[in-house]
């Protein structure tokens, strides 16, 4: 082989290898490629209705003999880092730096998993709002694994021009009055500072549920391939499939 083969080899090998980093960089998803205060506003919509710690389902519910109507509703991993950096951005209201009160908020460790439910018709809210038993038998499933719920709290559903709080999950068990050891930070009051519970003033809009899950035994990515939200509210059963290996950032899975 000449002089002139050999870099021409290298050459093409080396136009190779570029075209191959470029291809992984433009595969990752924007919350791997930036750093969250730089989202846009478009990115962060994306992030917030469908990404591997947020998604949507439908579900039917029976108006009549004959009709049924479906409603949506939106499970969130409230607990994970990446929500909360898409909370954060969005009290932003732009890109920019982040506040100094936030940085503290994401380093916070979670010591449970706390999973938000949105999205519920506000008359069947009020029958739920209140009892922190009513979501009784909720579950996460990995593979033959079940976890129990260990707390439900609630808050006034934020209005669609409303930013979310950043979220600091504790442990324990929420219920009605105080904010309780399983909820969110913001989970005492919701987007116009109702209080949690009946008779806020955010209770015409509905409310935001968090399920709370011990992390006594945390989830690992080597359980399966998936982890199954199933929130029960008496005969009212709503389910969504994460997929873990998607949950994952620098091969750490993130909940």
């Amino acid at each position: 082989m000449t002089e002139r083969t050999k870099s021409l080899a290298r050459i093409g090998l080396l136009s190779v290898a570029c075209l191959f980093v470029a291809h992984v960089v433009m595969a990752q998803d924007f919350w791997v490629k930036k750093e969250f205060n730089q989202w846009s506003d478009d990115e962060l919509k994306k992030f917030m209705t469908d990404s591997p710690w947020v998604k949507k389902v439908e579900v039917p519910r029976s108006t009549g003999p004959d009709t049924t109507i479906f409603w949506t509703a939106t499970f969130a991993w409230e607990s994970s880092l990446p929500v909360k950096w898409a909370n954060v951005r969005t009290k932003m209201g732009k890109p920019g730096d982040v506040p100094a009160d936030a940085k503290q908020l994401l380093e916070q460790p979670a010591n449970a998993y706390a999973i938000r439910l949105s999205g519920m018709p506000v008359d069947m809210v009020a029958a739920i709002q209140g009892d922190s038993q009513a979501a009784k038998g909720s579950i996460l499933k990995i593979g033959k694994r079940e976890i129990p719920l260990s707390g439900l709290t609630w808050a006034a559903a934020a209005a669609p021009s409303a930013g979310r709080a950043p979220v600091s999950v504790g442990g324990g068990i929420g219920g009605r009055g105080g904010r309780g050891g399983g909820a969110p930070a913001d989970a005492a009051a919701g987007g116009d500072g109702a209080p949690r519970g009946a008779g806020g003033r955010g209770a015409a809009r509905g409310a935001d549920f968090y399920l709370i899950f011990p992390m006594d035994n945390p989830i690992e990515l080597e359980e399966g391939d998936s982890v199954e939200v199933l929130a029960k509210f008496g005969s009212l059963k709503i389910s969504k499939v994460f997929k873990l290996k998607d949950m994952a950032l620098g091969g750490k899975l993130v909940l």
